[in-house]
């Protein structure tokens, strides 16, 4: 299966087919991802709380505090780029 991703003069881009062209997401499109990706944020957010104070998780706890970060860093960039239509 292949699929990539490439973000040209701003603008997330798309294929499935290393033959076909890259195309721009919709803003639909992109819509749907940040707010799958704001479902996630809250997961993983909601799974460090339970391990907090375990010390078997405590590696685990910063793998999902750099986790969290770079999700809430995508999300804010992408909230941004939403609201500037």
């Amino acid at each position: 299966m292949y699929y990539e991703e490439k973000v040209i003069d701003g603008v997330m881009h798309w294929r499935d087919n290393p033959e076909k062209q890259l195309q721009p997401y919709t803003l639909e499109e992109l819509s749907e991802r940040y707010t799958a990706a704001k479902f996630v944020l809250k997961r993983v957010t909601l799974l460090h709380d339970e391990c907090k104070g375990d010390a078997e998780y405590a590696s685990d706890q910063m793998s999902l505090l750099l986790i969290i970060r770079d999700i809430a860093t995508a999300a804010k960039n992408l909230d941004k780029k939403l609201k500037e239509g």
